[in-house]
């Protein structure tokens, strides 16, 4: 009797922890799997869209670097020719500036010539003049100025 009331027992504790117990924690252990099998499997899909996206950002990095050459090339070709640019104003303004010195030297190199003959015709109707020992005033015009040609065509 003992042992019957013991396996009645034991088989209503069975099925109470078969129904109440085991069942629910399959279905819990079930869902956990699935769960940890779909986490698996989007860990996957992150790896293949963060390699794909690796290539893209590789790809986007080197089309970057041929148009930043591109644009360094272009901007180091319109360097040359503002420099060349800038560099024919300043040989058209240095020509103009030697140009105007050339001028400015002319007339100088001529107000000096003229102060030369004025001084060189006083100093010749002071030797004339002391020579002769006449008066300045009375002294021929014409031989001063004769006598200025021949010291130009000597001194030139």
């Amino acid at each position: 009797m003992l042992l019957l009331s013991q396996s009645v027992n034991f088989l209503v504790v069975l099925v109470v922890l078969r129904a109440f117990i085991y069942k629910p924690l399959l279905a819990t252990m079930k869902t956990r799997r699935e769960k940890i099998e779909q986490g698996l499997m989007d860990a996957d899909d992150a790896k293949k869209k963060l390699a794909e996206s690796e290539v893209v950002k590789l790809a986007k990095i080197e089309e970057g670097e041929k148009r930043a050459s591109i644009i360094v090339e272009e901007a180091g070709n319109i360097a040359k020719r503002h420099a060349k640019a800038i560099l024919a104003d300043a040989d058209r303004e240095s020509e103009s500036i030697v140009a105007e010195a050339e001028k400015i030297g002319a007339k100088k190199i001529e107000a000096e010539l003229v102060a030369f003959e004025r001084k060189a015709k006083e100093l010749l109707l002071e030797a004339i003049s002391s020579a002769v020992a006449m008066n300045p005033k009375d002294i021929d015009e014409k031989l001063t100025v004769d006598a200025l040609s021949v010291i130009k065509k000597k001194s030139v």
